[in-house]
Protein backbone atom coordinates (compact mmCIF):
# COMPACT_ATOMS: atom_id res chain seq x y z
CA UNK A 1 0.00 0.00 0.00
CA UNK A 2 1.62 3.72 -0.88
CA UNK A 3 0.80 5.98 1.22
CA UNK A 4 0.09 9.60 -0.05
CA UNK A 5 -0.85 10.87 -3.76
CA UNK A 6 1.39 12.31 -6.09
CA UNK A 7 4.01 10.90 -8.04
CA UNK A 8 4.59 6.62 -7.66
CA UNK A 9 6.67 5.96 -10.44
CA UNK A 10 8.04 2.41 -9.20
CA UNK A 11 7.35 -0.17 -12.47
CA UNK A 12 5.87 2.74 -14.52
CA UNK A 13 9.49 4.11 -14.11
CA UNK A 14 11.10 0.88 -15.22
CA UNK A 15 8.75 0.17 -18.41
CA UNK A 16 9.38 4.12 -19.53
CA UNK A 17 12.73 3.37 -19.47
CA UNK A 18 12.81 0.00 -21.22
CA UNK A 19 13.37 -0.59 -24.49
CA UNK A 20 10.92 -2.96 -26.65
CA UNK A 21 11.15 -6.22 -25.73
CA UNK A 22 12.77 -7.38 -29.10
CA UNK A 23 15.52 -4.92 -28.68
CA UNK A 24 16.27 -5.04 -24.98
CA UNK A 25 19.22 -6.67 -23.30
CA UNK A 26 18.16 -6.42 -19.85
CA UNK A 27 18.06 -8.22 -17.25
CA UNK A 28 21.25 -10.18 -19.24
CA UNK A 29 21.95 -13.38 -17.63
CA UNK A 30 25.45 -13.75 -18.28
CA UNK A 31 26.27 -11.04 -15.94
CA UNK A 32 23.72 -12.51 -13.32
CA UNK A 33 21.52 -9.74 -13.69
CA UNK A 34 18.31 -10.27 -11.99
CA UNK A 35 14.73 -8.06 -13.66
CA UNK A 36 15.49 -5.95 -10.65
CA UNK A 37 18.52 -4.73 -12.37
CA UNK A 38 16.78 -3.26 -15.15
CA UNK A 39 16.05 -0.79 -16.21
CA UNK A 40 19.37 0.59 -14.23
CA UNK A 41 21.98 -1.84 -15.85
CA UNK A 42 20.93 -1.23 -19.34
CA UNK A 43 21.06 2.92 -18.84
CA UNK A 44 24.32 2.17 -17.63
CA UNK A 45 25.26 0.14 -20.85
CA UNK A 46 24.11 2.70 -23.24
CA UNK A 47 26.05 5.49 -21.42
CA UNK A 48 28.98 3.36 -21.52
CA UNK A 49 28.88 2.54 -25.35
CA UNK A 50 27.55 6.41 -26.74
CA UNK A 51 24.10 5.80 -27.47
CA UNK A 52 22.88 7.56 -24.51
CA UNK A 53 24.81 10.75 -22.17
CA UNK A 54 25.03 10.89 -18.33
CA UNK A 55 23.08 14.25 -18.90
CA UNK A 56 19.91 12.06 -20.02
CA UNK A 57 19.42 11.06 -16.59
CA UNK A 58 16.41 8.43 -15.88
CA UNK A 59 13.33 10.68 -15.56
CA UNK A 60 12.95 9.36 -12.02
CA UNK A 61 15.94 10.13 -10.93
CA UNK A 62 16.34 13.10 -12.25
CA UNK A 63 12.74 14.45 -10.41
CA UNK A 64 14.17 12.98 -7.29
CA UNK A 65 17.30 14.60 -7.52
CA UNK A 66 15.63 17.80 -8.06
CA UNK A 67 13.67 17.74 -5.42
CA UNK A 68 16.75 16.75 -3.17
CA UNK A 69 19.02 19.41 -4.10
CA UNK A 70 16.55 22.03 -2.49
CA UNK A 71 16.86 19.94 0.73
CA UNK A 72 19.92 21.17 2.69
CA UNK A 73 18.89 18.36 5.77
CA UNK A 74 20.31 15.46 2.84
CA UNK A 75 23.33 18.01 1.78
CA UNK A 76 24.00 17.95 6.18
CA UNK A 77 23.72 14.68 7.28
CA UNK A 78 26.10 12.75 4.94
CA UNK A 79 29.76 13.03 4.84
CA UNK A 80 31.97 11.99 2.38
CA UNK A 81 32.48 8.48 0.66
CA UNK A 82 35.46 7.01 -1.85
CA UNK A 83 33.98 6.05 -5.67
CA UNK A 84 36.06 2.88 -5.03
CA UNK A 85 35.64 -0.66 -4.47
CA UNK A 86 38.35 -2.43 -2.34
CA UNK A 87 36.66 -5.74 -2.63
CA UNK A 88 36.53 -5.63 -6.75
CA UNK A 89 39.48 -3.09 -7.09
CA UNK A 90 37.29 -0.73 -8.97
CA UNK A 91 35.83 2.62 -9.53
CA UNK A 92 32.13 1.95 -8.81
CA UNK A 93 30.36 4.47 -10.64
CA UNK A 94 31.84 5.70 -13.74
CA UNK A 95 33.35 9.52 -13.54
CA UNK A 96 31.07 10.82 -16.14
CA UNK A 97 27.88 9.64 -14.32
CA UNK A 98 29.09 10.19 -10.80
CA UNK A 99 29.85 14.24 -12.12
CA UNK A 100 26.30 14.56 -13.43
CA UNK A 101 25.25 13.38 -10.12
CA UNK A 102 26.75 16.04 -8.31
CA UNK A 103 25.94 18.52 -10.68
CA UNK A 104 22.37 18.40 -10.58
CA UNK A 105 22.20 17.99 -6.74
CA UNK A 106 24.55 20.37 -6.05
CA UNK A 107 27.44 18.65 -3.95
CA UNK A 108 30.91 18.85 -3.90
CA UNK A 109 33.11 16.33 -5.91
CA UNK A 110 36.81 15.78 -5.52
CA UNK A 111 39.07 14.01 -7.50
CA UNK A 112 42.72 12.70 -6.22
CA UNK A 113 45.22 10.52 -7.27
CA UNK A 114 42.77 9.07 -9.47
CA UNK A 115 40.38 8.44 -6.98
CA UNK A 116 37.01 10.31 -6.61
CA UNK A 117 35.59 11.41 -3.03
CA UNK A 118 31.68 12.46 -3.33
CA UNK A 119 28.61 13.29 -0.94
CA UNK A 120 28.01 9.68 0.75
CA UNK A 121 24.48 9.85 -0.19
CA UNK A 122 24.19 10.59 -3.30
CA UNK A 123 26.93 8.11 -4.32
CA UNK A 124 25.13 5.21 -2.25
CA UNK A 125 21.72 6.00 -3.41
CA UNK A 126 21.19 6.94 -7.15
CA UNK A 127 25.31 6.31 -7.91
CA UNK A 128 24.46 2.54 -6.44
CA UNK A 129 21.75 2.22 -9.01
CA UNK A 130 23.67 3.83 -12.09
CA UNK A 131 26.27 1.25 -11.49
CA UNK A 132 27.30 -2.05 -13.10
CA UNK A 133 30.63 -3.13 -10.85
CA UNK A 134 30.19 -6.42 -10.24
CA UNK A 135 31.73 -6.99 -6.64
CA UNK A 136 32.54 -10.09 -4.69
CA UNK A 137 28.60 -9.57 -3.10
CA UNK A 138 27.03 -8.82 -5.96
CA UNK A 139 25.81 -5.80 -7.76
CA UNK A 140 26.08 -2.45 -5.51
CA UNK A 141 22.03 -1.67 -6.63
CA UNK A 142 20.64 -4.58 -4.81
CA UNK A 143 20.38 -2.67 -1.54
CA UNK A 144 17.38 -0.77 -3.19
CA UNK A 145 15.86 -3.00 -5.60
CA UNK A 146 16.01 -6.56 -3.56
CA UNK A 147 13.03 -4.78 -0.78
CA UNK A 148 15.49 -7.03 1.54
CA UNK A 149 14.99 -4.09 4.65
CA UNK A 150 11.55 -2.96 3.32
CA UNK A 151 10.50 -6.85 4.26
CA UNK A 152 12.65 -7.26 6.92
CA UNK A 153 11.31 -4.07 9.03
CA UNK A 154 7.44 -4.89 7.48
CA UNK A 155 7.30 -1.16 5.82
CA UNK A 156 5.27 -1.13 2.71
CA UNK A 157 7.38 -2.15 -1.02
CA UNK A 158 9.30 0.61 -2.19
CA UNK A 159 9.86 2.75 0.89
CA UNK A 160 13.56 1.69 0.58
CA UNK A 161 13.72 1.94 -2.92
CA UNK A 162 13.76 4.04 -6.28
CA UNK A 163 10.12 5.45 -6.05
CA UNK A 164 8.56 8.75 -5.80
CA UNK A 165 6.23 8.93 -2.96
CA UNK A 166 4.35 11.95 -1.98
CA UNK A 167 7.00 14.69 -1.36
CA UNK A 168 10.01 12.27 -0.58
CA UNK A 169 12.37 10.14 -2.68
CA UNK A 170 15.11 7.11 -2.27
CA UNK A 171 17.51 9.76 -0.51
CA UNK A 172 15.34 11.41 1.91
CA UNK A 173 13.54 8.38 2.72
CA UNK A 174 16.90 6.73 3.50
CA UNK A 175 18.49 9.72 5.39
CA UNK A 176 15.54 9.82 7.36
CA UNK A 177 15.67 6.00 8.73
CA UNK A 178 20.01 5.85 8.91
CA UNK A 179 19.59 8.93 10.59
CA UNK A 180 17.11 7.81 13.01
CA UNK A 181 19.01 4.57 13.77
CA UNK A 182 22.54 6.35 14.37
CA UNK A 183 21.35 9.14 16.86
CA UNK A 184 18.96 6.21 18.86
CA UNK A 185 21.09 6.94 21.76
CA UNK A 186 20.76 10.92 21.48
CA UNK A 187 17.06 11.75 21.54
CA UNK A 188 17.71 15.02 21.77
CA UNK A 189 19.48 15.26 18.90
CA UNK A 190 17.70 13.02 16.75
CA UNK A 191 14.51 15.46 17.75
CA UNK A 192 16.11 18.22 15.76
CA UNK A 193 17.00 15.96 12.81
CA UNK A 194 13.40 14.68 12.96
CA UNK A 195 12.00 18.33 12.75
CA UNK A 196 14.71 18.88 9.25
CA UNK A 197 13.71 15.56 8.00
CA UNK A 198 10.16 13.96 8.51
CA UNK A 199 8.62 16.81 5.96
CA UNK A 200 10.00 14.10 3.43
CA UNK A 201 9.67 10.74 5.39
CA UNK A 202 6.56 8.68 5.20
CA UNK A 203 3.99 7.49 8.08
CA UNK A 204 5.64 4.39 8.63
CA UNK A 205 9.31 5.66 9.13
CA UNK A 206 7.96 8.37 11.27
CA UNK A 207 6.03 5.48 13.69
CA UNK A 208 8.85 2.74 13.46
CA UNK A 209 9.85 1.81 16.93
CA UNK A 210 13.42 0.87 16.64
CA UNK A 211 14.92 -2.45 18.71
CA UNK A 212 17.75 -4.16 19.72
CA UNK A 213 19.86 -2.15 17.48
CA UNK A 214 23.64 -3.42 18.16
CA UNK A 215 26.58 -0.65 18.41
CA UNK A 216 30.28 -1.00 17.38
CA UNK A 217 32.06 2.44 18.18
CA UNK A 218 35.84 2.58 17.01
CA UNK A 219 37.62 5.70 18.50
CA UNK A 220 39.79 7.36 15.58
CA UNK A 221 42.01 10.18 15.21
CA UNK A 222 42.51 12.34 12.17
CA UNK A 223 45.79 13.85 10.92
CA UNK A 224 45.14 17.26 12.31
CA UNK A 225 44.58 15.10 15.50
CA UNK A 226 40.66 15.78 15.74
CA UNK A 227 39.40 12.39 17.26
CA UNK A 228 36.23 11.25 15.93
CA UNK A 229 34.00 7.95 16.23
CA UNK A 230 33.69 5.37 13.38
CA UNK A 231 29.72 3.75 14.23
CA UNK A 232 28.17 0.50 13.30
CA UNK A 233 24.63 0.29 13.98
CA UNK A 234 23.20 -3.14 13.36
CA UNK A 235 18.91 -3.25 13.24
CA UNK A 236 17.54 -6.15 13.26
CA UNK A 237 15.66 -7.74 10.63
CA UNK A 238 12.73 -9.21 12.24
CA UNK A 239 10.96 -10.46 9.33
CA UNK A 240 13.95 -11.29 7.49
CA UNK A 241 13.63 -15.71 7.51
CA UNK A 242 17.16 -16.03 7.24
CA UNK A 243 17.81 -13.38 10.33
CA UNK A 244 19.52 -10.48 8.88
CA UNK A 245 20.66 -7.37 9.88
CA UNK A 246 20.13 -3.41 8.63
CA UNK A 247 23.99 -2.17 9.16
CA UNK A 248 24.30 1.52 9.49
CA UNK A 249 27.77 3.29 9.61
CA UNK A 250 28.22 6.71 10.53
CA UNK A 251 31.29 9.13 11.70
CA UNK A 252 30.52 11.15 15.11
CA UNK A 253 32.96 14.27 15.44
CA UNK A 254 31.97 17.36 18.27
CA UNK A 255 28.91 16.97 18.19
CA UNK A 256 27.97 16.41 15.00
CA UNK A 257 26.90 13.23 13.11
CA UNK A 258 27.78 12.09 8.93
CA UNK A 259 25.95 9.05 7.80
CA UNK A 260 28.43 7.28 5.44
CA UNK A 261 26.39 4.51 4.06
CA UNK A 262 23.52 1.65 5.11
CA UNK A 263 22.75 -1.65 3.85
CA UNK A 264 21.50 -5.50 5.11
CA UNK A 265 23.97 -8.14 6.02
CA UNK A 266 22.93 -12.14 6.64
CA UNK A 267 22.99 -13.08 9.88
CA UNK A 268 26.67 -14.63 10.19
CA UNK A 269 27.94 -11.03 9.52
CA UNK A 270 29.99 -9.92 12.11
CA UNK A 271 32.83 -6.98 11.61
CA UNK A 272 36.20 -7.79 12.36
CA UNK A 273 38.24 -5.10 14.37
CA UNK A 274 40.46 -3.00 12.90
CA UNK A 275 44.07 -3.46 13.42
CA UNK A 276 44.84 -0.27 13.50
CA UNK A 277 41.54 1.36 13.17
CA UNK A 278 40.51 2.86 9.99
CA UNK A 279 37.29 3.92 8.12
CA UNK A 280 35.40 1.43 6.33
CA UNK A 281 33.13 1.33 3.53
CA UNK A 282 34.41 3.40 1.29
CA UNK A 283 34.24 6.29 3.64
CA UNK A 284 36.79 9.13 3.76
CA UNK A 285 37.19 11.27 6.50
CA UNK A 286 39.26 14.06 6.71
Amino acid sequence: MVVGAALVFGGCARLSLRKPAEASSCPRVDLDEAESDCPWAQWVREVETGSRTPSELPELLSQSIDADSRDSGLQDAWGMSLNFDSGAKAEIVKLPVLEELARRFGARLVTESGVTRQHAGMIHTYGYLLSNLRTPFGYKRARWVAGTVDRGLSLPENTLGPVILGSSTLLSRATYLFMKVALHQDPGAWRSWDARLSGRSTPELRGMSLRGIQRRKEPFQLKNGEKVELVTDLVPLPRDPQGGKLLIYSVHRAGRVQLITGFPVDSKFQERPGNPVRPRYNAWVE
